[in-house]
């Protein structure tokens, strides 16, 4: 197949794998800066600067998961190590004030370790915190942070890249959607404690969309894609207004937190919705994503704390994925290997997805390949590999996409 780069009026068409209902498809997809308005373009546009601006220099910027991942994404899309750099010393810097290890989530310093921060200990010292406290108070626990530990637990697996650490954070996904989750008409549960209610809040369904997402990702699994597809259903049928444009959550959801924290949920959601909306190759997930982020944009660049999570969406909203297809027969020996090292790639919106050649001959055929092998495929950009078939291959076959990413 050739490469494929065509760029007309600000348009950049290209050819992307995407999961859907259950098989996979090949074709082409239209992606612009999305459809954020021109006003929030523009906003974006000088936010970034502010806010990347305000996290390389501000001293006292705390560590928070919307940081991290606006430094990071800019590490990956420019190679500038200061982004990098920036994210270890302030990793370090919440450490040596929080000697305790309290109030520390894992999850940023597990980020900053994949992407080569030199953080893992510290991390795996947050995350064994984490799971003491919660068994020592499991009536305390809540849906949303044992959603953050699964999340972390996936983080962590892409940070050590090895078969234990992945194969644990599959098995706490598992778990997290066999205890604590049912289907229930357009609803989902969680049964804390032995007994049943409906999910709490917002945070809740979006702990656990985020869940689902990486678990799809990590393992192929169709229940995985499922939950995806509901729980992102479940969030827009409780949440979506259209009168606003936006996500509305009920005030009980945030009694006593910052009024911002509206425009920093609906951004945060807004990044899953997207993900989602590749994953499943469903538009209308995308969409709601752009105009929730039209909506809060500008309420959210009104402090710090928000600015941060608005910028970081208008930034992962504005990115073509990268796509690794992981080709062979589930049995096949090697195969195991390749799809570690896919899940463990940190880039830009990687989607990994799965092709069996005894279950999905027909999207092998349309992308000219026989499946008589074990190996991966990368696209993104414009860029599209040959067959890799070890973890450094697709490393570098990464790198050259990103190096494809237009201006």
């Amino acid at each position: 197949m050739k490469r494929i780069f065509i760029q007309s009026t600000g348009v950049l068409v290209i050819s992307v794998l995407f999961l859907s209902l259950g098989w996979l498809v090949f074709e082409p997809v239209v992606f612009a800066a999305p459809n954020l308005s021109d006003t929030v373009r523009a906003q974006r546009d000088q936010g970034l600067k502010e806010v990347l601006n305000k996290l390389l220099t501000d001293d006292e910027h705390p560590l928070t998961a919307d940081a991290t991942s606006l430094l990071l994404m800019q590490h990956s899309l420019t190679g500038e190590e200061r982004y990098l750099e920036r994210a270890k010393q302030m990793a370090e810097r919440e450490l040596a004030r929080k000697a305790q290890f309290v109030e520390v989530s894992p999850g940023p310093l597990f980020d900053v370790a994949a992407a080569g921060g030199g953080t893992l200990a510290a991390a795996e010292t947050l995350l064994d915190r984490t799971r003491e406290l919660m068994k020592a108070s499991p009536t305390r626990a809540t849906t949303d942070s044992y959603g953050r530990l699964v999340t972390d637990f996936f983080k962590r697996a892409r940070a050590m890249k090895n078969t234990q650490a992945f194969s644990e954070a599959l098995s706490g996904a598992g778990a997290l959607f066999a205890s604590r989750l049912r289907a229930s008409g357009n609803s989902l549960h969680v049964i804390p404690g032995g007994s049943e209610a409906t999910f709490a809040s917002l945070s809740d369904h979006l702990e656990v969309l985020n869940v689902a997402i990486a678990s799809s990702e990590a393992s192929g699994s169709p229940p995985a894609g499922e939950s995806v597809e509901k729980l992102a259903h479940t969030i827009l049928q409780r949440y979506w207004s259209s009168e606003l444009g936006r996500l509305d959550i009920p005030g009980k959801e945030y009694a006593g937190m910052p009024e911002l924290i509206v425009p920093v949920l609906n951004a945060r959601t807004a990044v899953a919705l997207w993900h989602a909306g590749h994953l499943r190759n469903n538009p209308m997930f995308k969409g709601r994503a752009q105009r929730i982020l039209n909506a809060v944009y500008a309420e959210g660049m009104k402090a710090p704390e928000s600015a941060t999570a608005v910028v970081a969406a208008g930034v992962s909203l504005s990115e073509t994925p990268i796509t690794i297809a992981i080709v062979g027969d589930p049995g096949l020996p090697g195969l195991g290997d390749l799809r570690r090292a896919a899940f463990s790639v940190k880039a830009p919106h990687r989607v990994v997805v799965n092709l069996d050649p005894n279950q999905n001959r027909s999207q092998l055929e349309a992308l000219g390949l026989d499946g008589s092998q074990v190996a991966v495929y990368v696209w993104g950009y414009g860029f599209r590999s040959g067959a890799l078939g070890s973890p450094a291959e697709i490393d570098l076959a990464v790198a050259e996409a990103l190096q494809n990413r237009p201006s």
